[in-house]
């Protein structure tokens, strides 16, 4: 546990690793703010801060205008530059070949370690490099050939997500003709260009041949280029208690379904399904971190489901197995010490979005994150005092992992035996992320010193 309630002042909700190196947390704006750039900006909100990169400088709209006439602004700065006013949506659109064109409002901003913005412009998706110019990754009713000879992009984009190699994730819609528009997934790379990740029609991995995507909701790419997202699916056998899922796609081809609306719950008895993920406005809430692990909130239907244990907290351990990582009304330890524990009942308004986890990111996009690479999850829990009187008597603030022989079982299979040895080599030759067993988010060989250990570690 990092924290409880009354043991400082502390005002922990929402707190999120903003970085990984030390652990540190700045505050730079808090509330509704008067014109900080003294150019007649405003903030209509108390969530101005958009993302922030590892190095502190920060990123912010939309809820930044400039009066008398409501333009919407970009801000960025903070520690490479003076916190300032980079673009309004009055402005002319900044890439070139697009002349007498204004930018539109700059709305979901997105930032890397290299400072390189990724947000949506208007009809346009765009990124803003470290030097101050601007590319384009797309712009409605221009061509999108790696699709179809004649495909244009349609309607406006969605939230992108970027990481440190540049490269952007979003969906959208491409036009091949009247009658022929495809939703899709798109990764954007400064290498390769364009390239579709998933499109609507596709099968859904892990899916019974035929069920096929519907729909495709927000993506976040990590940094090995792999895209979460959450979908939908139609086909045979699909109904509304099981047409929602999330997904994982790999640029190696490697995809796979990390959860189904109706799936058995792990961690809870026969029967107990995931009846709905946690969303808002449509978007579920999702982490996603470096070695591909997932972590996100349902609800639950089944035998013995009632308003006393409807909610519960799942994440994906690194090889993909779906585990229970805190439900309403079970038991939690509330002590760090390992020679005793302090079992608590866990309240309603732990397991629930806007408490827990209000937020979305791939881990190198500056969005708020609760999940680093080294598996660790930050989470606030409310829980019964010790006499258990009141589920909401305290509360406080830890960081969950799953033990260090998970990452040993490196074949997956539940056990840690000599064989994951072979599987070690397999994902050191292949450079796969099991082979990274210290979370130093390399492949080399003092991983096989981190296995040994990890495979010695007393949980097999």
């Amino acid at each position: 546990m990092s924290v409880r309630y009354g043991d400082t002042p502390f005002p922990y909700s929402g707190v999120s690793l903003l970085t990984e190196e030390n652990g540190s947390l700045t505050t730079l704006f808090d509330g509704p703010y008067e014109d900080p750039f003294g150019v007649g900006a405003t903030s209509t909100s108390s969530f101005g801060i958009s993302a922030m990169s590892p190095s502190s400088d920060v990123v912010m709209t939309p809820s930044w205008y400039i009066e008398p006439d409501r333009t919407y602004a970009l801000a960025f700065g903070g520690t490479t530059a003076p916190l300032d006013v980079i673009l309004t949506s009055n402005d002319p659109y900044p890439v070139p070949g697009r002349d007498g064109l204004q930018a539109g409002n700059p709305i979901a901003p997105v930032i890397n370690a290299q400072n390189q913005i990724a947000l949506v412009m208007g009809t346009a998706l765009v990124v803003r490099e470290p030097d101050g110019t601007y590319r384009e990754l797309a712009y409605r009713g221009e061509p999108a050939p790696f699709v179809d000879p004649a495909a244009v992009w349609d309607s406006s984009f969605d939230n992108p997500s970027i990481n440190n190699a540049g490269q952007v994730a979003w969906s959208g819609q491409v036009k091949i003709s009247s009658t022929d528009r495809r939703q899709g997934i798109f990764i954007g790379d400064p290498v390769i260009g364009t390239v579709f990740a998933v499109q609507q029609g596709d099968q859904a991995p892990g899916c019974p041949a035929g069920q096929t995507f519907n729909s495709l909701g927000r993506p976040l790419i990590n940094r090995l280029g792999q895209v979460a997202f959450w979908g939908s699916v139609t086909g045979s056998g699909v109904d509304s208690s099981n047409n929602l899922g999330i997904w994982v796609v790999s640029p190696d081809g490697d995809s796979w379904l990390v959860a189904r609306k109706g799936d058995q719950a792990p961690g809870t008895p026969a029967g107990v399904t995931i009846a709905a993920f946690d969303d808002i406005r449509d978007d579920f809430y999702i982490n996603f971190n470096g070695v591909g692990q997932v972590v996100f909130g349902a609800t639950l239907a089944g035998p013995g489901v009632d308003s006393t244990n409807v909610r519960a907290l799942f994440m994906t351990d690194r090889n993909r197995t779906l585990r229970l990582v805190a439900r309403q009304g079970d038991l939690f330890d509330i002590d760090d010490s390992p020679d005793k524990e302090d079992l608590r009942e866990i309240g309603f308004r732990s397991i629930s979005p806007r408490d827990w986890m209000y937020t979305y990111s791939g881990g190198e996009d500056g969005l708020r994150r609760i999940l680093n690479d080294a598996g660790e999850l930050v989470i606030t829990l409310e829980y019964a005092d010790a006499a258990g009187t009141s589920t909401f008597a305290e509360s406080g603030l830890f960081v969950v992992s799953f033990a260090d022989c998970v990452l040993a079982d490196v074949n997956g299979d539940g056990l840690t035996t000599p064989a994951d040895f072979s599987a070690w080599v397999a994902a050191f030759n292949s450079m796969t992320p099991m082979c990274d067993q210290n979370n130093d988010g390399l492949c080399t060989p003092a991983d096989f010193s981190a296995w040994v250990t990890n495979f010695n570690a007393d949980c097999h």
